[in-house]
């Protein structure tokens, strides 16, 4: 009874901890500025064909990435543990919630490609 307890817990905590790191996703995005909740957090939007425009929070984007309006490809992942603003952070302009993702990669070419 107890190994059957013991290799449940096991399981558990292998399918709970591969939840929080998904494979990693590749999209097209256009650097919109830092973002201040965040330290070391970049605010970019996902360029999409149907025009619609949607932002999202990047941890470890490179400073040579990180210039107004350049557009450029990412491949990211999701990790609970960093979603989470830096607390006593006092911004010069109102952020609204968004989703803190980690990047793997950055390229200016298309990653889905390479």
């Amino acid at each position: 009874m107890i190994k059957l307890i013991q290799f449940s817990v096991i399981c558990l905590v292998l399918l709970f901890s591969s939840c929080n790191k998904k494979d990693s996703e590749c999209i097209k995005v256009r650097f919109s500025t830092a973002f201040c909740p965040k330290a070391g957090a970049s605010l970019v939007t996902i360029e999409s064909s149907s025009g619609s425009s949607n932002q999202i929070a990047l941890l470890n984007v490179p400073l040579s990435y990180q210039v107004r309006d350049k557009v450029f490809y990412v491949k990211y992942h999701y990790d609970a543990s960093l979603d989470r603003i830096d607390d006593g952070t006092i911004c010069p302009a109102i952020f609204g919630l968004t989703t803190i993702y980690v990047v793997d990669s950055v390229s200016e070419t298309d990653c889905m490609r390479q």
